[in-house]
Formats: structure tokens, C-alpha cells, sequence
């Protein structure tokens, strides 16, 4: 005498193999595209990482420039004269500044 039904033993041989095959591919889509380990999750944590390094290159070349600067206007006169010619208006003492105004 079993313990369990008999319609129970012959319950999964009963059901038809297409059954199994859309299990399978339902199974194998959720593993591989789905899920926290997908190939789409995959492809999005990739795609984020390039525009990380992108960023982190551009960060360190502005960096590198941004020292060079630096490293200018605390050693280099003529860039401390440029700076202040261009961006402050100022001019040496035998010289004489002449503004343009443009016509609208």
C-alpha cells in the first residue's frame, strides 16, 4: 500500500513535452536576460562603467590642466601679465587702453 495517490506518479509523465520546453525557455530567459545576473543587467552595469571611465578621463585632464595653471601663475610672469591684460583690462604704465564698442 502506497502512502500517496497514484494520479499523483503518473501526474508529470501525463503532461505534454511542450509544457516542459516553454518551462525551460521561460526558465532560461529569466536566468539569462532577467534576474540580477542577466545579460541585460550585465550590458547596463558595462555601458555605466564606460561613462565612469569617460568621466574619470575627462576629470583628469582637467586636473592636469588645471595644475599646469596653477603651476604658471605662481612661477611664470608672463602668463601672470597675460591674465591680467586679457581678463582684468590692465595695461604697463606707458600704455594707453582703447575700448571698441560694436554697434548694435
Amino acid at each position: 500500500m502506497r502512502w500517496f495517490p497514484k494520479s499523483l506518479v503518473t501526474l508529470p509523465f501525463a503532461i505534454d513535452k511542450r509544457w516542459y520546453i516553454g518551462a525551460l525557455i521561460l526558465f532560461f530567459l529569466y536566468f539569462f536576460m532577467g534576474g540580477g545576473t542577466g545579460f541585460i543587467k550585465i550590458f547596463t552595469l558595462k555601458r555605466q562603467q564606460n561613462k565612469l571611465v569617460k568621466r574619470i578621463d575627462d576629470q583628469k585632464k582637467c586636473y592636469t590642466e588645471l595644475s599646469q595653471l596653477a603651476n604658471d601663475l605662481t612661477h611664470d610672469l608672463a602668463t601672470i601679465e597675460k591674465i591680467a591684460r586679457s581678463e582684468y583690462g590692465m595695461a604697463a604704465k606707458d600704455e594707453i587702453i582703447i575700448k571698441v564698442r560694436r554697434e548694435p
